[in-house]
């Protein structure tokens, strides 16, 4: 399919936009800025979120309906422009995110290329290309930085480009999912139109670039429009940026150079479209009663300053006919009055100090905090809560962190073939088009094991298995290693077998 032709189209187009509208909030709660957030929701209830095609009339205006609400009763939502200074905002969006991107790449992935799938020479060649890969792309952070903004918005795009001015090899790049359309069909991605604007002079008038992926085949296209508008389609050298883009580049591959990667499916609100659902979605009012508690916090914090109420007489007159209190002054003369003075009455210094209810204020916040955690799939523990102070052993602590560890798993499962899948996609556009001269071997993708029991309790747990006879030697090696292949773990069981055997002999 070409690029639109169409220059009345709406971009994003019409059926995208309620989704697009879910990426703003989440957006907006990710960059950890008040002003943002302020803005967002005032931008949503003004323009009310968008009803969806993708749903049956009735159940979008049930949808659009109950967004609306919950928009108007948002703490962000009611906060005034002059008020903004004196608010807080807890980042715990960011910190979702970043503790979602180091449980699954706090260590680099291992990458291999299996034993079988070609002969030693060729896959040590295929190996060290794919290390070089590695190297050169940042492929270790490129994965962090994919992972950080899945699970802020949902999903996030890999992608590979040839730029023969910048680099000899091909590119890989990450790519956000609130600048692309996908195609799916029957939950696979068939196409998407990646899209950025290159020119925006304030007057309305804007440039945008598409860049749409199919099987073979990339297209290029500039668009001149307005913000709701597509436009029209323009010649890719009008603009600077993109004069050097062809119109249509054949990757001689039968395959789409790009992957989606979704953070958790189903999305509860779009569950019949195959898309990532974000860490934050369902905890939005969590996080928004969050900085509520936080405010009022710091309101009673200003409160309780101390403060000084003196009698108009110890304050003392000055040739601009103000009067001030001099607070470093340390005796003042006595008035004789007829009035009791015990009250703070005329004649004597009241000192006004609130209490601050920190414990409370506190207790509440924490319960908060715990309750968004483990909302959005998480354990307290993997953001530094109700470690009691003490050093747990690696049994407790994974038991503590199952709910964390679970979540790792269930997203890890998307990323392994999707990186497997780029990899291979880099070794064929890098054969072909940069003539590397390497066999495009598929590598197996493993993520690094998670933080469970140490060696000591493991160790501990297979004598105790061994002694008892309760467990075969190929259970004792999986239990002992259960991050190796299964090929390693085969490898492993035979080396025992044959030491037992030989001491068998000896003895």
């Amino acid at each position: 399919m070409p690029l639109p032709t169409d220059a009345q189209i709406v971009w994003p187009p019409r059926q995208w936009l309620p989704v697009y509208d879910q990426y703003r909030l989440h957006d907006a709660w990710y960059s950890g800025s008040a002003d943002r957030l302020a803005n967002t929701y005032a931008s949503l209830l003004l323009n009310p979120l968008h009803s969806t095609s993708w749903e049956p009339a009735a159940s979008s205006n049930i949808y659009l309906l109950y967004q609306t609400l919950n928009m108007q009763n948002a703490f962000w939502a009611r906060v005034a422009q002059k008020e903004r200074a004196s608010l807080a905002h807890v980042p715990v969006a960011g910190d979702l995110a970043a503790t979602s991107a180091s449980l699954l790449f706090g260590e680099a992935p291992s990458i291999t290329i299996p034993e079988g799938e070609g002969d030693p020479s060729t896959i040590a060649r295929t190996s060290a290309r794919l290390n070089f890969f590695c190297e050169a792309l940042a492929l270790h952070s490129r994965l962090v930085e994919a992972a950080e903004s899945c699970a802020a918005l949902g999903g996030v795009f890999l992608k590979i480009n040839l730029e023969p001015a910048l680099a000899n090899y091909p590119i890989l790049s990450v790519a956000q999912v609130d600048a692309a359309v996908p195609e799916f069909l029957h939950g696979f991605l068939t196409a998407v139109t990646f899209w950025r604007v290159t020119r925006d002079d304030g007057d309305g008038r804007i440039w945008r670039l598409l860049e749409r992926y199919e099987r073979g085949m990339i297209f290029n296209g500039l668009y001149e429009g307005s913000i709701n508008q597509l436009g029209h389609q323009i010649p890719l050298t009008a603009c600077p940026d993109t004069a050097q883009l062809a119109p249509a580049f054949a990757t001689g591959i039968d395959d789409l150079l790009c992957r989606y990667l979704p953070n958790v499916r189903p999305h509860r609100l779009f569950r019949k479209l195959p898309i990532g659902q974000s860490d934050f979605a369902g905890v939005e009012s969590l996080m928004d009663s969050l900085d509520e508690i936080y405010t009022a916090w710091l309101r009673d914090i200003r409160l309780a300053k101390g403060r000084i109420i003196a009698d108009e007489s110890m304050f003392e007159a000055q040739p601009d006919g103000t009067r001030t209190f001099d607070l470093d002054r340390e005796a003042y003369m006595g008035l004789h009055t007829l009035v009791d003075t015990s009250a703070g009455l005329p004649g004597q210094l009241t000192v006004a100090q609130f209490a601050i209810r920190a414990n409370e204020f506190a207790v509440t916040a924490g319960d908060f905090l715990r309750r968004i955690y483990t909302t959005a799939g998480y354990a307290p523990q993997s953001f530094g809560l109700d470690l009691e102070g003490r050093a747990e052993s690696g049994v407790a602590l994974a038991m503590k962190e199952g709910k964390s560890i679970a979540t790792r798993g269930r997203k890890g499962r998307y990323w392994t073939p999707a990186i497997a899948d780029m990899l291979t996609l880099l070794l064929q556009v890098d054969a072909r088009h940069c003539r590397s001269g390497v066999e495009p071997l598929r590598p197996r993708v493993e993520l690094a094991a998670t933080a469970g029991p140490n060696l000591l309790d493991t160790a501990q747990a297979v004598n105790l298995l061994r002694q008892a006879q309760a467990a075969s030697t190929e259970t004792l090696v999986e239990l002992l290693h259960a991050d190796w292949s299964p090929q390693a773990k085969s490898a492993e069981v035979e080396r025992i077998q044959q030491e037992q055997s030989r001491a068998g002999g000896q003895g």
